[in-house]
């Protein structure tokens, strides 16, 4: 059995003339994501202790995309400034509930978020969150959007306490019971007594 060359490069040229586009579309396709995942944001909301302030969760909202995102907002609203350690404060109550109209690849936001009791009270369970936003991708800006998951009984056990700068700073302020305060005293008191000799002395020379 002999084989028709002359049959079969016809049809070999025919699955060439419509494999070779879809081959090109392909590799544009494959190009175009990668591109666009190289420039779309990454937008992560979480809550953290504070590193400064014992007892304090901050809000952490961060960028890690490669590029900015524009006109952010969050939906549901995410509760903030709640306070209380072991009860909550029923009189601390509000949300984030702004528009961050630039955040730029690689920077980070951190707000006041308020203590565990607090929290816990509004968050029971995982707090679903999506952050909408506007980016410009390779071709004309879209609008896209991450969900994250808040969570705050991570925190329950974690150990907290001030950093050293927090603390000396508080001990120069005389916030709290460290040595600093002893020798504020003392210097006060010696001073009061240098006065008082001093006057005795005025009144010894008249």
């Amino acid at each position: 059995m002999s084989i028709d060359f002359q049959e079969i490069n016809p049809a070999l040229q025919f699955m060439f003339f419509i494999a070779s586009p879809l081959i090109t579309l392909s590799a544009v396709a494959v190009a175009y994501h990668a591109l666009y995942r190289q420039a779309k944001p990454s937008i992560s909301i979480y809550y953290e202790p504070n590193p400064d302030i014992a007892s304090i969760i901050d809000l952490v909202i961060i960028n890690s995309g490669g590029s900015a995102a524009k006109d952010l907002t969050f939906s549901p609203p995410i509760p903030i400034n709640r306070y209380g350690i072991e009860k909550a404060d029923s009189n601390q109550e509000d949300t984030f509930n702004y528009t961050i109209r630039h955040l730029s690849a690689g920077r980070e936001l951190r707000y006041r978020a308020g203590q565990f009791a607090g929290l816990r009270e509004v968050i029971p369970s995982d707090l679903e969150v999506t952050a909408n936003y506007s980016f410009k991708s390779p071709i004309r800006s879209k609008k896209a959007n991450d969900i994250s998951i808040l969570d705050i009984r991570y925190l329950e056990k974690a150990q907290s306490s001030n950093s050293a700068a927090t603390t000396l700073s508080d001990a120069l302020r005389g916030r709290n019971n460290t040595i600093f305060i002893q020798v504020s005293k003392n210097i006060s008191d010696v001073t009061k007594e240098l006065k008082n000799i001093n006057n005795h002395l005025k009144e010894f020379k008249k």
